[in-house]
């Protein structure tokens, strides 16, 4: 965890994730009166072995100590599912009165603790904790975590608090979507060029269908391609082998954009709009894309503007948009946005227009 995120961890009003007050056991005259501990945590998903029911797990991110005198000396400890949860590395980060540092940490089975150093003075003192899960697509269906626990001691003085949530577990069947894309250069100048999406397909990946009224979202640049048109095309089985890839892949089988769409191609409704040097097509389903299916759709995506000055490039991406009513059985994929750019920012051809001022 980076000393930025620290700092925003410990900022007031930036904690409010999860919090769980704490229950201190007796004072006594050598021990700071009123300990209280506080949990702060993300969200993880998973689902029932069924993919029936979705639970919203805590992920553990920082605990905050606060007392009336200042704090220094004894020891946090965290409790935690370890079949779904693992720490990046060994340290843990502390911010106590502006003060940031580290200090190890040691795990035991299910168990990270963490010394509180003697070097805090402090009133109100964070320690963040360097927790992921484990827990990946398609292997989501393993049931709920059990609800990790916090317990500080200073001096004689215990104070425990939990990591809860605020989020309900959702039944229903669960879903998901894969959108890939093969990019089409449109020639700016004889050494620069735009990437637009030339096929988009999204891919069911189930148990459930994609739900109807979900949309997929073209996004361009206004200033340097012209709208969008899709071509749908007839839904068929997945077939791994055939999805689109990336530019430079050698997929060269984007279809004739002139051609007569399929009868069989799925219904669909879509909308155009600009704002802000983007462009944006709609095209919504109409009906439910049920699992294993794919939909595909060729983009004529207007010819491009050239021996243009820009003073920022909007990056064409591609993005799946349920309706509200789907969110809480979407299962996460990592593929429902893709984008003109390879992971790190940099463009996937070394033609591609980046803006100049």
């Amino acid at each position: 965890m980076t000393r930025r995120s620290v700092l925003a961890w410990s900022g007031t009003g930036t904690l409010g994730l999860a919090i769980g007050a704490g229950r201190p056991a007796p004072s006594r005259a050598d021990t700071p009166p009123q300990l209280s501990v506080a949990g702060f945590a993300s969200t993880f998903a998973t689902f029932s072995e069924d993919f029936t029911q979705r639970f919203a797990n805590a992920l553990p991110n920082a605990v905050e100590l606060r007392a009336p005198v200042a704090i220094g000396g004894g020891s946090v400890r965290v409790g935690f599912d370890r079949r779904m949860l693992a720490l990046s590395d060994g340290v843990a980060q502390w911010v106590a009165d502006g003060d940031v540092f580290s200090t190890p940490l040691s795990v035991n089975g299910g168990t990270v603790t963490v010394s509180i150093p003697d070097r805090v003075r402090a009133t109100r003192v964070v320690v963040a904790l360097p927790f992921f899960t484990t827990i990946q697509y398609p292997a989501e269906n393993v049931g709920p975590s059990i609800a990790p626990t916090a317990r500080v001691t200073v001096g004689g003085q215990v104070a425990d608090a939990p990591f809860s949530l605020a989020q309900p577990t959702a039944d229903g069947i669960a879903w998901g979507g894969e959108i890939d894309v093969a990019w089409r250069p449109l020639a700016l100048r004889s050494d620069t060029e735009y990437l637009a999406p030339g096929l988009v397909t999204l891919t069911s990946v189930g148990p459930g269908p994609v739900p109807a009224g979900t949309r997929i979202r073209v996004h361009t640049d206004s200033v340097l391609t012209g709208a969008s048109r899709p071509v749908p095309l007839p839904t068929t089985a997945d077939d791994t082998a055939e999805s689109p890839s990336a530019e430079g892949s050698g997929r060269s089988d984007v279809p004739d954009l002139e051609q007569d769409p399929s009868a069989a191609a799925p219904e669909t409704a879509v909308t155009n709009a600009e704002e802000d040097g983007a462009r944006s097509t709609d095209i919504t389903l109409a009906n439910a894309l049920g699992p294993g299916l794919t939909y595909t759709t060729a983009l004529q995506t207007g010819d491009a503007t050239s021996q243009v000055r820009v003073k920022s490039v909007t990056f064409a991406r591609v993005s799946l948009q349920p309706p509200a009513s789907a969110l809480a059985m979407q299962r996460v994929t990592g593929a429902e946005t893709v984008t003109s750019l390879a992971p790190g920012g940099l463009p996937l051809s070394t033609k591609m227009m980046m803006g100049s001022i």
